[in-house]
């Protein structure tokens, strides 16, 4: 049984969070205005938004006419921050609101990869990497937000560190510092075994003809290492289609076995 495509419904899940995004940075310019910089960043994500919710659209015509919508969850989350016209509850929800585009955006990534749609799996690369670059530029810009926003209440520095005592406070760039190395430290490790985990293989395939399983590991090919998929498609087309080479296989701690295999396709030039 051939289920129905899961990507318009993606597409239509991701319009609804970028109007979301949208709507909610339009309410945004009275508070920020006094941080400049923020107040920058805040707005060029108001237009991304706009633009990448119409480039979504555009998509979506060719293949659902007159999509119904649907409400994206951000919504009531960026009403509520923006209600407070405080900085400490509008700025972590705009970290949270990219940061979760950008996750739907790895769905659809993954989607087009699997589905193969390369317009929109293109598409989809472009707008993870602006809510990404936004997400952590967010995160930079928050320290020294909060800070200005204290002062301005009246709540000066009261730290006593070697730089704050003698008023070069030190408070934002050390929040920023830490929040940085946070982050870095959360960075999850990478597969640390050799190879490339396989993942279940095509039904008819020339693996699975040759009984390679899920979580098999290929570890190389033709002789040479390889780690990551670019290694193994870049081993590949070192064959002209129709061009045999042998994978190199292992399956937990049984001996690893070669499998000799043809090089059928390949992307169209361009």
């Amino acid at each position: 049984m051939e289920y129905p495509s899961p990507l318009p419904d993606q597409v239509m899940a991701l319009m609804a969070t970028e109007r979301a995004i949208e709507e909610g940075l339009s309410r945004q310019a009275d508070i920020t205005l006094t941080h400049p910089r923020l107040h920058a960043s805040l707005e060029a994500m108001h237009d991304q938004a706009g633009i990448q919710r119409q480039d979504l659209e555009n998509y979506l015509g060719q293949e659902a006419p007159e999509p119904t919508e649907p409400q994206s969850a951000l919504a009531r989350l960026l009403a509520e921050a923006a209600s407070s016209m405080n900085l400490s509850s509008l700025l972590p929800a705009y970290c949270a609101a990219f940061s979760f585009a950008a996750n739907e955006y790895s769905v659809l990534i993954a989607l087009t990869l699997h589905l193969y749609d390369p317009a929109l799996r293109e598409l989809a690369r472009k707008h993870l990497s602006s809510y990404a670059k936004a997400a952590r530029l967010l995160t930079h810009l928050l320290p020294g937000a909060i800070v200005e926003e204290l002062d301005r209440q009246g709540l000066e520095c009261r730290c006593i560190c070697p730089m704050c005592s003698i008023g070069a406070c030190g408070c934002a760039a050390a929040a920023r510092l830490w929040t940085h190395e946070a982050w870095h430290e959360a960075q999850p490790q990478l597969d640390s075994e050799p190879g490339l985990e396989i993942w279940p293989p095509r039904q008819g395939s020339q693996l699975a003809l040759a009984g390679v399983h899920g979580g098999d590991r290929l570890l190389g090919v033709d002789d040479q290492s390889i780690t990551t998929f670019r290694d193994v498609q870049k081993a590949i087309r070192q064959h002209q289609v129709g061009e045999e080479m042998v994978f190199r296989v292992r399956r937990g701690s049984e001996p690893r076995r070669d499998i000799q295999v043809r090089h059928v396709s390949d992307y169209p030039p361009g």
